[in-house]
C-alpha cells in the first residue's frame, strides 16, 4: 500500500493536476490582485472552456490543443465584455476597497449562478470523456499517459511565461506595482 501512496506514477499525476491548478490560480490573483475584483465565477469560467474544447474535439474533431486556445480567446473576449458591461463603471467610481469587493463579489455571484445553470441545461450532467494523446510514455519505473505529460508542459509554459512577463515587460511590472502597493504605483503614474 505504502509502495503505491509513494509511486512516482502518483507524484507525477499530483503535480500535472497541481500545475492546472496552479494556472487557475495565477488567473484569480492576477484579476483580484490588480483589480480588487472578487471573482467566484472563476472556476465557472475555467468549467466552461472545458466543455467548450471537449465539444470542439467531439462534434467537429478540433485538437484539444487548438481547442485550448481558441477558448481562451472566447473566454478573453467574454472577459473583456464583462468588464466593459458590468465593471467599467464599477472600477471607475473609486470606491473604497472594500466596498469594491463586496460589490464585485455580488456580481461574480449572480455571473456564477448563471453560467452553472446555462452549463447544466446545455450540456449533460453525466460524466464525459474522450481520447486524446492516450498512449503512455514510460520514464524509469514511472508510467504517464501522453496527454497528462502534455497538460502539465503546457501549464508550466504558461505559468513560466506570466512569470517572464510580469517580471520583465514594463506592463507586468506595472501590474507588479499595482499589485504590491496600489497607492504608490498611482502616485508615479500606472494606471
Amino acid at each position: 500500500m505504502l509502495e503505491t501512496l509513494f509511486s512516482g506514477q502518483l507524484l507525477f499525476a499530483a503535480l500535472a493536476t497541481g500545475a492546472t491548478y496552479a494556472l487557475v490560480a495565477v488567473g484569480l490573483n492576477l484579476v483580484y490582485g490588480t483589480m480588487r475584483l472578487l471573482n467566484v465565477a472563476h472556476g465557472d469560467v475555467a468549467m466552461l472552456g472545458g466543455y467548450a474544447t471537449y465539444w470542439a474535439f467531439v462534434l467537429a474533431g478540433v485538437s484539444p490543443l487548438l481547442g485550448l486556445v481558441l477558448t481562451a480567446a472566447l473566454g478573453a473576449g467574454l472577459g473583456s465584455l464583462a468588464y466593459r458591461g458590468l465593471f467599467r463603471r464599477l472600477l471607475d467610481a473609486r470606491r473604497p476597497t472594500a466596498q469594491l469587493e463586496s460589490s464585485s463579489l455580488l456580481i461574480f455571484f449572480g455571473l456564477s449562478i448563471i453560467a452553472q445553470n446555462l452549463a447544466a441545461m446545455v450540456f449533460s450532467a453525466s460524466a464525459q470523456g474522450y481520447r486524446f494523446m492516450p498512449d503512455v510514455v514510460r520514464i524509469g519505473a514511472v508510467a504517464i499517459t501522453e496527454n497528462r505529460l502534455v497538460a502539465f508542459g503546457v501549464a508550466l509554459l504558461i505559468c513560466a511565461s506570466i512569470i517572464g512577463y510580469l517580471r520583465l515587460s514594463s506592463a507586468g511590472l506595472s501590474m507588479r506595482a499595482l499589485i504590491e502597493h496600489r497607492e504608490a504605483a498611482i502616485v508615479v503614474g500606472v494606471d
